[in-house]
């Protein structure tokens, strides 16, 4: 199990415990699997098609909405 710090605002965190980190994928993780542009999956969050989740400073995507992401997409 890992542990993520995620910072709510200047001086206020919260500690979450993942299974692990196959449970979050980055933007380029999720474009080669949709076998999409980075662009492209950018545009989709944009559009709504995609959620994402921010962790830290970066844009992350559960498990669970790529599969949802990409069973819509066929």
């Amino acid at each position: 199990m890992t542990k993520r710090i995620i910072t709510i605002k200047p001086g206020e965190s919260i500690e979450i415990r993942m299974e692990s980190d196959q449970d979050y994928f980055t933007l380029n993780e999720v474009a080669d699997k949709a076998r999409l542009s980075y662009w492209t999956i950018h545009r989709h969050i944009k559009e709504g098609h995609l959620i994402v989740e921010k962790i830290g400073r970066s844009n992350r995507v559960s498990k669970e909405n790529l599969e949802t992401y990409l069973k819509t997409r066929k």
